[in-house]
């Protein structure tokens, strides 16, 4: 009764759209029935014990050579390809600063991939990272469109290969040691999937596998686990309520879909075909360089009064191709209402539409103003948004140089340069502005010498 028993939905709306949307592209790529084939790995030392005449800990037999070309091979073998047409060599750190390198392969030679050292010195590390980049490389051969070599899509890849375990556990890695006496701990982060991305993707495999109870559940890290549960729920929920998912729908937004069925999906109570579909037509529209239609406008208006952020500020965005010379009263009260919003995210993106689509910044300083407030909020978006309105922001001198103030303090020398640019466009006298607004001597001095810079 009122929803109180409907699965809640995991993660985010955006979340939800792009991992649904890039399982189903993957799995299309490579089949289902390839897909649903591949046996999950359940640990790492299963994964090192899938060649019986190896022991249980690789570093314990291997030197790092010998390590990376067993992970080589078992990876290749998994993601059917043939071992020979990429090759792998370990760089010191002081001369790869990412994870991997990839090298696509020119003429009749093989791809290659080089692995950093510090990687190489850790199995777990090493699994992923080998992982990816022999993604990296199938996506390379497969692909056709711009997003299959994305690490949205390539890191996504090992985890609907079976490797969605080992991807979790490296998604937020925990490291401790000690040496000479000394102790420490620190936390890192290895690939684009946080581990509960992971899970949520786990679970879109399984449900196009018709796997309800898959065997990897009870192996997964508990942030994983637990949302790959509540994800299973959540699909079975939308089933049986007639509602159709982006994974496996017969059809979902496309570049192709018709005008009305995209307006239809905009319009419609289902926030995660909203977003899709909103996405869609703002790509269409950038593509073409055109406007929207006016049946995709109306639906657009409409889903700014969602109360899903993710919808409204997609429309926002989609806001952003209709035509100015048209400019309706509608999407201009729209764009006010949702300036008032409390998520700093919909106001930026309200404001910034708002003025792309040629309504004038004095219109929304109250907002802007809130925003560089907002001290967990990232200001320098705000900046670069006061900038471009000149003279017009000039109410909002005050606390832009306190944030200028900050940044010297700080020693930020982005927030800097974008803060003082941003003064130097909002004041016909920026130094008169400094002595007025910036008390501390020392402070004022540091002020004036960096927007001098900046003038230059």
């Amino acid at each position: 009764m009122f929803g109180l028993f409907s699965s809640r939905p995991p993660l985010s709306t955006n979340q939800r759209v792009d991992i649904e949307l890039l399982v189903r592209r993957t799995v299309s790529v490579f089949g289902r029935e390839f897909v649903c084939a591949q046996s999950a790995v359940s640990s790492l030392s299963e994964f090192i014990d899938a060649e019986p005449a190896k022991a249980n800990t690789v570093s314990d037999d291997f030197d790092s050579e010998e390590r990376v070309r067993f992970v080589h091979e078992t990876l290749c073998r998994r993601m059917a390809i043939e071992p020979h047409s990429v090759t792998l060599a370990i760089v010191n750190d002081d001369q790869l600063t990412e994870a991997f390198a990839y090298q696509p392969s020119r003429d009749d030679s093989a791809a290659e991939v080089q692995v950093n050292s510090l990687v190489a010195d850790d199995d777990l590390r090493l699994v992923t990272t080998i992982a990816n980049a022999l993604a990296f490389h199938v996506w390379t051969k497969r692909g056709d469109r711009d997003l299959d070599t994305d690490p949205r899509t390539t890191m996504l890849l090992p985890v609907i290969m079976g490797l969605g375990v080992l991807v979790a556990d490296a998604a937020l890695y925990d490291d401790q040691w000690s040496t000479g006496g000394w102790s420490g701990w620190s936390l890192s982060r290895l690939g684009h999937y946080n581990a509960m991305e992971v899970g949520f993707a786990m679970a879109c495999v399984a449900t196009l596998c018709g796997d309800d109870k898959p065997a990897w559940m009870t192996s997964l890290r508990l942030d994983a686990r637990a949302t790959a549960k509540r994800s299973l729920r959540y699909f079975r929920d939308l089933q049986s309520k007639g509602g159709e998912r982006l994974l496996d729908a017969s059809r979902v937004p496309s570049e192709t879909r018709e005008e009305s069925v995209l307006a239809n999906w905009i319009a419609g109570e289902d926030p995660d075909w909203a977003v899709a579909a909103l996405r869609t037509v703002s790509q269409r529209a950038a593509v073409a360089d055109t406007y929207l239609s006016s049946a995709v406008l109306d639906s657009t208006i409409a889903a700014t009064k969602s109360t899903d952020q993710a919808v409204q500020t997609s429309a926002i965005t989609a806001f952003a191709f209709a035509n100015p010379e048209s400019m309706s009263p509608a999407i201009e009260s729209a764009l006010m209402r949702l300036s008032k919003s409390r998520s700093p995210q919909t106001v930026l993106a309200a404001i910034e539409s708002a003025t792309a689509l040629g309504l004038p910044h004095g219109s929304f300083l109250d907002s802007a103003d809130w925003l560089l407030q907002r001290e967990s909020f990232d200001q320098l978006p705000v900046a670069d948004w006061v900038r471009r309105g000149g003279t017009q922001c000039v109410v909002l001198q005050p606390v832009i140089c306190a944030h200028l103030v900050d940044a010297i303090r700080f020693d930020h020398q982005v927030a800097m340069q974008a803060l003082a640019s941003c003064l130097s466009s909002i004041s016909d006298d920026v130094e008169a502005v400094i002595r007025r607004y910036v008390r501390d001597p020392e402070m004022q001095t540091r002020a004036r010498e960096i927007t001098l810079q900046q003038s230059k």
